[in-house]
């Protein structure tokens, strides 16, 4: 090769790769799988004939750019692709990978350690406002004839710690959750729970209740706690018997990686298994397709977390509402069949307005572990009034 083909090898490559990225924009050909990124990327902005609109354009179109700029999906499965074989289980600030290839939510570096270390424990204030807000609640539904059942929903390290990277060391103390668990059994029980916990952990002696690529339990994990809220709530009222497991055909399926895998676009290199719990009887809830209460729903911007409405068409049968978050889908469609109507609303409030339109006999309430570390409740002046006086922790 001459050194002017060299040369003019080389300035066609270069130019060419710089030119790759807007080609994509335009053609589309990244070859890597789509990326779940949990919130809303940027769109391009608008530019406005004001001056805060001219001030604030650069930074806005830089943020549109870090979400859409071309050959993205390729470069960010390269980057954990890179990291996963020069460095196994350190997959950077968003994903840990464990001992037996499960992927664990780090969301931020040190979050899964921060939880299992338990390093920042409730103060008995904040254990005292959780355990007000969630009785406050409970006589809510009691004044009104109802009943109110609030669990926890396990994070998967607590029920598979045994699969984390060896540098994540369980403590002696308890984490948030064990913290308000034990507070409230000690001092709310006329309060309604489950132990989620001990259901999954002994549930997966039999089968996996998580995939190893989800931070979600799979359907037999959510089929295990459903059968257990039935089971709670049949002390209230009989007739509500859950399914059993023999009610359904059990499918477990190979299938690319789930939303973990997804966060690094790896989820062609790191693969999972899935279960799918088939119905041997005719299912009877339906959605209603109905819009519930524009007024105060879908603040967030993403459509999963629009409140929808299931109905069996037996009147004779409660009406309940779900306050739940991405764990629901895989509950709903089990609790469903037990209702006369069922809303399920991903919010972490318990919302008057919902109360007073639906006019529900059961409000089952269920708070993700990791929610445990950020969010402390707090009722509505209308949900305190309503419950009346009561004792305080």
């Amino acid at each position: 090769m001459t050194k002017r083909l060299y040369q003019w090898t080389l300035c066609v490559g270069f130019v060419g790769g710089l030119l790759l990225p807007t080609a994509d924009k335009l053609l589309d050909f990244d070859p890597a799988p789509q990326l779940y990124e949990n919130r809303v990327l940027n769109v391009l902005p608008k530019l406005e004939p004001t001056w805060d609109s001219l001030v604030s354009y650069p930074q806005r179109f830089n943020d549109y750019m870090g979400d859409n700029f071309g050959l993205r999906r390729m470069l960010v499965c390269s980057y954990y692709w890179t990291r996963l074989e020069l460095f196994g289980n350190n997959m950077g600030d968003r994903v840990l990978i464990g001992t037996q290839d499960d992927l664990f939510l780090n969301a931020g570096g040190g979050l899964a350690d921060l939880w299992r270390a338990a390093t920042t424990p409730y103060n008995q204030e904040q254990l005292s406002g959780w355990t007000n807000a969630l009785l406050e609640r409970h006589r809510y539904m009691q004044a009104r004839g109802g009943a109110y059942l609030f669990f926890v929903i396990p994070d998967r390290q607590t029920v598979y710690p045994e699969s984390l990277p060896a540098r994540v060391k369980a403590s002696a103390r308890p984490t948030r959750k064990q913290q308000l668990e034990a507070h409230l059994a000690e001092h709310a029980p006329e309060l309604a729970t489950i132990d989620a916990t001990r259901i999954l952990v002994e549930g997966k002696q039999a089968h996996p209740t998580y995939p190893k690529t989800n931070s979600h339990w799979n359907h037999y994990g959510a089929f295990l706690v459903y059968r257990e809220i039935m089971n709670r709530l049949d002390e209230r009222y009989p007739a509500l018997k859950p399914h059993e497991l023999d009610d359904y055909d059990m499918v477990w399926k190979e299938t690319s990686g789930q939303i973990l895998s997804e966060m690094m676009a790896m989820q062609v290199y790191l693969t999972d298994t899935d279960v799918d719990l088939i119905p041997k009887f005719p299912q009877r809830a339906k959605k209603t397709g109905e819009t519930l209460y524009p007024s105060i729903a879908g603040k967030s911007g993403r459509p999963a977390w629009i409140p929808y409405a299931l109905e069996t068409g037996n009147p004779e049968l409660p009406r309940a509402v779900l306050l739940a978050d991405s764990f629901e889908s895989a509950l709903t469609p089990f609790l469903a069949e037990h209702f006369s109507r069922l809303v399920v609303y991903r919010q972490n409030e318990f919302d008057p307005e919902i109360m007073r339109i639906e006019q529900p006999d059961i409000v089952i309430q269920m708070r993700s572990e990791q929610f445990c570390m950020f969010v402390n409740p707090a009722n509505d002046p209308a949900i305190r009034e309503a419950a009346g006086p009561g004792k305080t922790n």
